[in-house]
């Protein structure tokens, strides 16, 4: 084997292990993706309607938002959230349950359970507050 051919070889060789090596970093950045950016829950989302004891709310108040984002801890389903409207502000954490599909907000030491369901734009929260049933569908932004 010449020089000329040896160092194609080693060419062919070192070009196939740095592939290796890109794919071993791409594997690493895939797995520090937050669970919670799989959920679909990672956005601002305005109020678009809410149904209480299967009657349709007429009062909903121009612009009711909540936005979700990731905390610092990638591993875990658990985030911040922001929800502003008409005469009102809160913040807070909220965690997620898949399994279940429930959401639970934290805030102002108070703690509310929703069940919840994303669908491509929208997103479904269903809770009972007051005996009361509670329907409300959020637009994605």
């Amino acid at each position: 084997m010449n020089l000329k051919s040896l160092f194609i070889v080693a060419c062919i060789f070192f070009s196939i292990s740095s592939c290796n090596d890109k794919e071993e970093e791409n594997e690493e950045i895939v797995e520090a993706v937050d669970p919670l950016i799989t959920t679909g829950l990672i956005h601002q989302w305005l109020l678009d309607s809410r149904v209480v004891n299967d009657v349709t709310d007429m009062a909903i108040e121009c612009c009711d938002y909540i936005t979700f984002s990731t905390d610092s801890i990638d591993d875990d389903l658990v985030g911040n959230f922001y929800a502003n409207g008409f005469a009102y502000e809160t913040n807070g954490t909220f965690s997620v349950n898949t399994d279940d599909s429930v959401i639970t907000f934290s805030f102002q030491e108070s703690e509310v359970l929703y069940y919840f369901e994303v669908n491509n734009n929208q997103l479904l929260f269903r809770y009972n507050t007051d005996s009361q049933n509670v329907d409300e569908v959020w637009l994605k932004q």
